[in-house]
């Protein structure tokens, strides 16, 4: 600088910008200017101090001008570019940009800055290279490598977002903005066990997090445990006010989580606060149908589709309500929605099974299979990504395992004084509601619906007999297991007996009456072809790993077969096996039997269980209010699409017809059987 007053200028300038004085900056600056007229660098000094000052059209000016004098100066244009993406004027800047590293390859504020406007355009691979050559330049800045892993994950490519991040972890752990872009990646990638370690770390670092809590309650619903979902989401809503979508979310995992009232509270909140919410309006359809109470359940699902007309949450509850009895716009609407990318995948596969159920309406068997089909084709996609395909030779080896653990010699445990457990177990659609929902109305019975608690406290009993043995069971394990069982119930005041109709139970016997030496169980027993083509036609949870191809059904099925039969040859005194068919054809008869064998005395509201006004939250909610009724058995219409489960279960030793081991026929006890 020849001028010693523009540079006195200039050092008053910079002095008060430093101590935050931008108006008295300004006025030092336009002196400089006025001094210094062709001055590039002063120009563009002042420019970004009128930026700063949001003062952008002089801004503009003076940049510009500074660049027309050194057009070959990098930093002037890395300036001008600066007010380009402040005005989101991004193409003209990522030019600038360009034109900066062409200058001046090594300049790595402005592949960072590049990177961040490529990111604003959505252009996230651009974005990925640009972090990616900041990075060579600085290897060791780890908001770069964040910024890096962010392009990656909005780009979908998820194994480069996972290595940046591992990298930035490794330079600043602990850092909430990782552990959150983590957890997101997590999610993203459907990996729910890694995603509840990678939330649970997120909410120790930041307490405060919701999104933390909320991914975590999201993993815990994703891996089958709601009530773990529900205390982590309820830390979430904690933390602000929350609105009607959040209200309707948490009424749902209260849904899932058999909390009925609690999520009446909250569904009736939310609807409140916004009752044009079709996610609200559609889980009080689903809330009302569990209930039984089928014209308000239609109501709010006809109030839902009068905002959201193709809502697939809402069309797949009333075609359960209505029996598949939908209009031909309702129908279309399915349709369209199997074939809609843009629709949400897991929204997709309801939409198959809700079409099937229309077409089985309409007495159109070849139809109605081949959307149950697609549906299935599409389950097993999703099941597929996420790791829970069926293998064959995997179950195979379960079972094996399971007939080697939990042949352990009981242990002396002390006398219980709660109410006697009834366990229900079976292939799922096997009739394990109809035998609950006949008990229930019983007036010494308290119905409890599938509970999820015996399934964890079998994976810790495993997890203990794989480890030291049937020895390693201790007391203190079975008095936890029983006071978990407890946990959670609702008041069992003047009743002596719970039911529990978890049909997944049913390879967990001897855990069962270890933990309840007085416990009842019941084995329901049905047409294997009629029970696969149940488990066919039905939406399940994702866990559920074989029902996608009817060859794995019949897999399945034969090895739940082998499981009952060791059973039956180790405790057969112990517990009931009921045959569906038998129970519902001779049913008032079968129903005096059912009593006695669970240590019931006889209560003439068993014979009409269906007038009851309880809470049944599974997929034979709407049968399960209704007389019994035996329909066609061995597939009836369905059957010429049955060959692959019938010939699967031949093959395995099964007979497709009675369910019988081929080799020796089952003796166990059969409630109501030639009644």
């Amino acid at each position: 600088m020849s001028d010693p007053e523009t540079g006195v200028l200039i050092e008053k300038a910079e002095r008060a910008k430093r101590a935050g004085r931008l108006g008295e900056a300004l006025v030092h600056y336009s002196m400089a200017v006025a001094r210094a007229p062709a001055d590039a660098e002063l120009l563009s000094s002042y420019g970004v101090m009128l930026m700063r000052a949001q003062r952008e059209d002089e801004a503009f000016l003076h940049l510009q001008r500074a660049v027309d004098l050194r057009p070959a100066h990098a930093g002037l244009l890395m300036n001008l570019f600066e007010w380009h993406a402040l005005k989101g004027e991004h193409a003209v800047a990522v030019d600038l940009a360009g034109e900066v590293l062409r200058l001046e390859p090594k300049f790595w504020v402005a592949w960072q800055r590049l990177g961040e406007v490529q990111a604003m355009q959505r252009e996230f691979s651009a974005a990925a290279q640009s972090f990616a050559n900041a990075v060579d330049l600085r290897p060791r800045d780890a908001s770069l490598i964040f910024k890096l892993a962010r392009a990656h994950f909005d780009a979908r490519q998820f194994d480069a977002a996972e290595r940046a991040l591992v990298q930035a972890a490794e330079l600043a752990p602990n850092h909430p903005a990782i552990l959150r872009l983590d957890a997101e990646l997590k999610a993203a990638r459907g990996d729910w066990r890694a995603l509840e370690n990678a939330a649970a770390a997120w909410t120790r670092v930041e307490p405060q997090a919701q999104a933390a809590w909320k991914l975590l309650a999201k993993a815990q619903w994703e891996t089958g445990r709601p009530r773990h979902a529900m205390a982590n989401f309820e830390k979430a809503m904690a933390m602000t006010d929350a609105d009607a979508e959040t209200l309707a979310t948490y009424g749902r995992l209260c849904i899932t989580a058999l909390e009925y009232d609690a999520a009446a509270a909250s569904l009736d909140e939310a609807e409140r606060l916004n009752p044009r919410s079709t996610h609200t309006l559609s889980a009080q359809a689903i809330l009302a149908m569990f209930r039984g109470q089928h014209d308000r359940a239609e109501s709010y699902c006809r109030r839902a589709l009068s905002i959201e007309p193709l809502d697939v949450s809402t069309l797949k509850v009333l075609t359960q309500i209505t029996g598949g009895r939908v209009d031909a716009v309702q129908k279309q609407g399915l349709l369209t929605a199997t074939r809609d990318p843009s629709v949400r995948e897991q929204d997709r596969i309801s939409a198959h099974f809700a079409l099937g159920d229309c077409y089985h309406a309409e007495g159109d068997a070849h139809s109605a299979f081949d959307a149950y089909a697609a549906g299935n084709a599409a389950a097993l996609h999703l099941a597929e990504r996420e790791g829970l395909g069926y293998v064959a030779e995997k179950r195979v080896a379960e079972v094996n395992e399971l007939m080697s653990l939990l042949a352990f010699q009981p242990m002396t445990v002390e006398a219980e004084n709660e109410p006697t457990p009834i366990f229900i177990v079976g292939m799922p659609r096997s009739g394990t509601t109809l035998i609950e929902s006949v008990l229930a109305a019983h007036a010494d019975v308290i119905a409890c619906g599938e509970r999820p608690v015996m399934r964890w406290v079998m994976q810790e009993a495993l997890a203990v007999l794989r480890e030291r043995g049937g020895e390693g069971i201790t007391s203190e394990h079975v008095r936890r297991w029983r006071e978990a069982f407890w946990a959670d119930l609702p008041g069992t005041s003047g009743r002596s007996f719970v039911t529990d109709k978890n049909p997944w139970n049913y390879d967990a016997l001897p855990i069962l009456f270890l933990v309840f030496p007085s416990a009842r169980v019941v084995h329901l027993k049905r047409n294997p072809l009629d029970t696969g083509l149940s488990i066919f036609r039905n939406e399940f949870s994702k866990f559920v790993s074989f029902k996608t191809d009817l060859r794995n059904v019949g897999h399945y099925y034969t090895e739940y077969a082998r499981l009952m039969a060791h059973w039956e040859r180790t405790m057969r005194e112990r517990y009931v096996t009921v045959q569906y068919e038998d129970f519902v054809a001779n049913f008032e008869s079968a129903c005096p039997a059912l009593l006695d064998s669970c240590g019931l005395t006889w209560d003439s509201a068993c014979l009409k269980y269906w007038l009851s006004d309880r809470v049944i939250g599974t997929l034979s909610t709407m049968q399960a209010r209704k007389p019994p009724r035996l329909g066609d058995v061995g597939g009836g219409k369905y059957a010429p699409f049955l060959t692959p489960l019938a010939d699967a279960l031949r093959r395995h030793g099964l007979d497709p017809v009675s369910g019988e081991r081929q080799e020796k026929r089952s003796d166990a006890a059969r409630v109501g059987e030639g009644a």
